[in-house]
Parts: structure tokens; C-alpha cells; sequence
């Protein structure tokens, strides 16, 4: 029960972040057809019915306060963490640094909003805020595997940070036609460094949460898939494949989180 405490203020926070985008959204007055449309349309926006109104797909819309809340319960774990003092050495940038941590907690909470702004306009700048919101995600892998494996300091890795996703921003708006391949280099660059600091084996790390976060992810995409080729599809359902894969995503990003806090030193005997 002492822990409640920590996960409090992140609920309540979530609250008051789903009502302000309710009051946006719901009660604010929006001409989204009236700017640059988002390429995916008129027919590849996935399965949902685009509607007319304030929210154009209310399904993929909602299911994007999953990363909300998953972003607010990690700023409730580093809290805990701080609580306890159970800080690991220094191979864990994640526990050791919180900055970088609050960093991971607020590129989840973005990618939330981004692609909620996306499925509720449906527009050019509603699109490049939900690829960019995948980059920021991707970004962070790649430096953070770059900052264990070059022993980078926190400055390094958020000056990196902040200039890789500038500069993928620009691509993706002076290319769109790439964006979705930039998203698959970005993550296999990461996943690669990744292998390679494992393979160093410096570390102990519960590797069950890297499995449990690429387990999501798989599901995700397979029903991203499925969704997008309009193989499971009821456009005017309020269940559809693309917001599952939201909330599948959501819980990677918590799974992958889990994983990065659960590493420890090799300690020799």
C-alpha cells in the first residue's frame, strides 16, 4: 500500500490530461478539412470510418491516452526509485541519470498526444507529429545503446537526441514517402547496438521484459497489418485493429522501460 502514493499524483495527472484534451477536441471548434489533408488519405488512413467533426477517428483517437498513462506511471516508478535509494552503478544511465529517465517518461506521454492529434485531424501536420512521435521513441533506443556502449555523458546524449529527431523531422516533411522506412532504420540501428552491448556482457539485465515488450510489439503489428490491408475490418466499430495496436504499443514502451531500470552491474567474485 505505501507505494500508492507514488502512482497518485501520475493518476490524477492523467485525468486532468484526458479532460483538457476532451474540452480541446470535443468542445473546440476545428476545420480539419480545411488544411493540407494527410497523405494516407482519402482511402489508406487504416480501417476506421473517417467521420466528419471535431474527431475524425474517434477509436484511434482515445486509444492513444494508453502511452499518456503508461508515460505518467514510469514518472511514478523513478519517484519510488528515488524513494528507496535503490540506485544501480553506474552502467545504468536509466536509474543513475534521471534525467534521461524523465526524458524516456515524456517521449511516451508525446507519442500519446501526437498520434491523437493525428487520428483526430487527419492532417499533414496531425501526420508528421505521430511519425515523428515513433522517431522520438526510435531515437532514444539508438542513443541510449550509443550512450552505454560509448560511455557518453548526459549532455552528449541529449544534445544526440535532440539533433536526430531534428533532423529526421525535416526528412519526413521534405519526403513523406519515406517516412515509414526512416521509422524501420531507425529502430534496426537501435536493436543492432543493442545486440552488440549485450553481447559485451558487462551486465545483468532481466531480459523476460525485452521479451515481453517485443511479444507486444509482434501482436501490434500483426494486427497493424491486418488493420491496414483491411483484412479485420468494421470501419464504424469503436474496436479496431489500430487502436489495439495503440494499446499494444503502450505497453511495449512500458515493458522496454522495465527492461533498461532492471540492469545491474556483473559483480566479480
Amino acid at each position: 500500500m505505501r507505494d500508492v502514493r507514488f502512482f497518485t499524483i501520475p493518476l490524477l495527472w492523467f485525468c486532468v490530461l484526458t479532460l483538457v484534451c476532451v474540452w480541446i477536441l470535443v468542445l473546440g471548434q476545428h476545420e480539419w478539412t480545411a488544411q493540407r489533408p494527410a497523405t494516407c488519405l482519402p482511402h489508406h488512413c487504416f480501417c476506421e470510418h473517417v467521420r466528419a467533426g471535431n474527431i475524425r477517428q474517434p477509436a484511434n483517437t482515445w486509444s492513444n491516452m494508453g502511452f499518456v498513462l503508461v508515460g505518467l506511471l514510469i514518472f511514478g516508478v523513478v519517484a519510488r526509485d528515488r524513494d528507496e535509494e535503490t540506485l544501480s552503478p553506474p552502467s545504468n544511465p536509466i536509474n543513475n541519470h534521471r534525467s534521461i529517465a524523465y526524458v524516456y517518461a515524456v517521449t511516451v506521454i508525446l507519442m500519446g498526444l501526437m498520434s491523437l492529434y493525428f487520428h483526430a485531424s487527419l492532417t499533414f501536420w496531425g501526420q508528421w507529429f505521430d511519425v515523428q512521435s515513433i522517431y522520438l521513441l526510435g531515437c532514444f533506443m539508438l542513443l541510449y545503446n550509443l550512450k552505454r556502449l560509448m560511455g557518453w555523458g548526459v549532455g552528449l546524449f541529449l544534445t544526440g537526441f535532440v539533433g536526430a529527431n531534428a533532423l529526421l523531422g525535416y526528412v519526413q516533411y521534405a519526403h513523406p514517402a519515406v517516412r515509414r522506412h526512416m521509422v524501420g532504420v531507425v529502430v534496426l540501428l537501435a536493436l543492432v547496438l543493442e545486440f552488440v552491448y549485450r553481447k559485451q556482457g558487462t551486465s545483468k539485465i532481466k531480459l523476460s521484459w525485452l521479451g515481453a515488450a517485443a511479444g507486444c510489439i509482434a501482436m501490434a503489428f500483426f494486427v497493424w497489418i491486418l488493420d491496414i490491408k483491411k483484412i479485420w475490418c468494421w470501419p464504424h466499430s469503436l474496436i479496431q485493429g489500430h487502436a489495439i495496436w495503440h494499446l499494444l504499443a503502450a505497453c511495449m514502451t512500458g515493458c522496454l522501460f522495465l527492461y533498461y531500470r532492471s540492469e545491474r552491474e556483473e559483480v566479480e567474485s
